[in-house]
């Protein structure tokens, strides 16, 4: 676990750096990750000059209230989807004037959720209004899944930006 971390710590460097040198923001609608993707970007001297705010949105209601998520398409298509992500991203757009948008929804487990596995995990992607969108499937733990997605992620904004 410990490499996985470390190197997850290298990658919020890296973005820190870049997003500096290019004088980019960044925010992030979290659920599945409760967090993690800011505190890893806010654990870098001067991340202050690339993240100004982020949310955490676990519950069905914050997804509602915090990011305007309908909750027609909640009930529709369920919190883990590609739907979903998108109204997640639009919300998140609402709210910051953010050059990079991220939003992540997954299952981290111990359970299944219906017909998806654990380390199911639904990703959006906004960088430049070119929008990317995602659903991957991670092994581990909670913590690991978690890692894993913010790995994922961090290394897919570094081949945009």
């Amino acid at each position: 676990m410990k490499p996985i971390i470390e190197e997850v710590h290298l990658l919020a460097k890296d973005i820190v750096e870049r997003c500096i040198k290019k004088k980019l923001k960044i925010v992030f609608a979290e659920s599945m990750t409760g967090g993690l993707l800011a505190s890893l970007v806010t654990s870098v001297p001067d991340a202050s000059k690339v993240i100004s705010e982020s949310v955490v949105v676990y519950s069905e209601d914050a997804k509602i209230n915090i990011l305007n998520c309908k909750k027609e398409t909640l009930d529709k298509c369920s919190v883990y989807s590609d739907e979903v992500i998108q109204e997640m991203l639009d919300g998140l757009k609402a709210l910051s004037n953010s050059d990079i948008f991220v939003a992540v929804s997954g299952i981290a487990g111990p359970k299944t959720y219906n017909d998806l596995d654990v380390g199911t995990v639904y990703i959006g992607i906004d960088i430049f209004n070119k929008r990317l969108i995602f659903k991957e499937k991670f092994t581990g733990d909670r913590l690991m899944i978690r890692y894993k997605t913010s790995k994922f992620i961090f290394n897919t904004i570094i081949n945009n930006i």
